[in-house]
């Protein structure tokens, strides 16, 4: 059966239902980005070292994950094939659907044990590839006509403040490599990417007053912006008048 977009229940999921909370600005403020996390009050320390992030992400030949999210769908899903660090060719990672509804998300997780080819790999390959050690929950969504469509990587910083509660990321050094039309993954021919930074406070839903705490120290404006969206459709995102106050 197919893995269910609806809302979890608060009372049985509280581990992966958040609240997720995005503010952006021009990249050239991370100096002062980074000099307000570490004097907001509510004790913000880092929780790893800095890492790279790429990711796959999927949708169908149509477009409908881009659709939904352009139409402003409360209810909807992204599909990606996440790993960290520099490798590209052959990778440790895991395949992610991201829901998310409103100002609310959760994951679902599924982890290989095996490396998967990226770089060079034929799109139908390496869907195909993926399929093959899919539980059936997971090969039901991918079999809806999903391919592999940007290519996405950053660069993110971790922090969680002093009591725990409240995680922040912040995401810069953006690049994407469309891989619509392709006949094979690369990311040798980069594709329009505003330069932004992209700040993610994240708790759970016991904890929002928590992250409300967090952001009202922030020099930065709540709003919307996804990497996926601004890599399959440069014309969309956040504008500059939203930016922040630098």
């Amino acid at each position: 059966m197919e893995i269910k977009v609806h809302r979890k229940d608060p009372s049985s999921q509280k581990d992966s239902l958040r609240y997720e909370l995005k503010l952006v600005c021009q990249d050239t403020a991370y100096p002062k980005v980074k000099m307000a996390l570490r004097l907001n009050s509510s004790g913000l320390r880092p929780l790893f070292e800095p890492r790279l992030v790429q990711s796959i992400y999927f949708d169908t030949p149509q477009g409908k994950s881009l659709q939904d999210n352009l139409a402003g769908i409360s209810a909807r899903r992204k599909i990606r094939f996440r790993w960290y660090h520099n490798e590209i060719d052959e990778v440790n990672g895991h395949l992610e659907m991201k829901v998310r509804e409103n100002t609310l998300g959760w994951k679902h997780t599924l982890k290989f044990a095996e490396k998967i080819k990226v770089a060079g790999e034929k799109r139908t390959d390496f869907t195909e590839q993926i399929q093959k050690i899919l539980t059936p929950e997971w090969k039901v969504n991918l079999d809806r006509g999903m391919e592999p469509a940007q290519w996405i990587c950053y660069l993110r910083d971790y922090f969680i403040n002093s009591n725990g509660l409240v995680r922040v990321t912040v995401d810069r050094n953006l690049k994407s490599w469309d891989q619509r039309g392709q006949w094979r993954l690369s990311n040798k021919y980069p594709s329009p990417m505003r330069q932004i930074i992209i700040v993610e406070v994240k708790c759970a839903v016991d904890h929002y007053k928590e992250a409300e705490a967090v952001v009202a120290k922030l020099p930065l404006m709540v709003g919307k912006s996804s990497k996926f969206v601004m890599a399959s459709s440069p014309g969309e995102g956040p504008l500059f008048s939203q930016l922040g106050r630098w």
